[in-house]
C-alpha cells in the first residue's frame, strides 16, 4: 500500500515532550498507508476532514481532491472571525484545526500564557527569543 503524509511538530515544548517528528511522520504513515490517503493530519476528531487526495496505482498518479484543498486552506487564522480583533492571531494560528472542529481550541490559556510571557518579557523578568533553535522550530 502507498499513503502521503505530512508531518510536523509546531512547538519546541511538542518534542520535549515527546511528540516527536519521527512519531507524527509514523503515525501519519500508517494511517496514510491503511486508509491509501493523502491526509494533512491523522489526529483522532476528524481525520477525514484532512484527507485531499490518493495515489493511483492503476494510473501511477497522484489524485487530489481540489474541494478539499480549498476547504483545507480555509484552516487559517485570517478566516476565523472570533481570531480577528485578538492579539495571539499570529502567536497561535487560529490553533489547531483538529481541535477546532472538535470544539476543543485553547484560547483562553494561549491568551493567558501570552499575556504573561509579554509582561514577562516588558518587566524584564525574561528575555525575547527570536531565530531558529537547534531542534530546526522556528521561536
Amino acid at each position: 500500500m502507498k499513503g502521503i503524509a505530512y508531518a510536523r511538530v509546531s512547538t519546541e515544548e511538542q518534542a520535549s515532550n515527546g511528540v516527536s517528528l519521527d512519531l507524527q511522520e509514523a503515525r501519519l504513515r500508517a494511517y496514510a498507508e491503511a486508509k491509501e490517503w493523502i491526509v494533512a493530519c491523522g489526529r483522532d476528531s476528524a481525520p477525514e476532514e484532512f484527507e485531499f487526495g490518493y495515489f493511483d496505482e492503476l494510473t501511477g498518479r497522484i489524485e487530489l481532491d481540489q474541494e478539499k484543498i480549498h476547504k483545507l486552506h480555509s484552516f487559517n487564522v485570517l478566516q476565523y472571525p472570533e481570531c480577528q480583533e485578538c492579539f495571539c492571531k499570529y502567536h497561535c494560528a487560529g490553533d489547531c484545526p483538529d481541535r477546532r472542529l472538535a470544539d476543543r481550541s485553547d484560547c483562553s490559556a494561549i491568551r493567558r500564557i501570552a499575556r504573561q510571557v509579554l509582561t514577562d518579557i516588558a518587566d524584564g523578568r525574561q528575555q525575547a527569543k527570536s531565530g531558529v533553535t537547534d531542534t530546526g522550530i522556528r521561536q
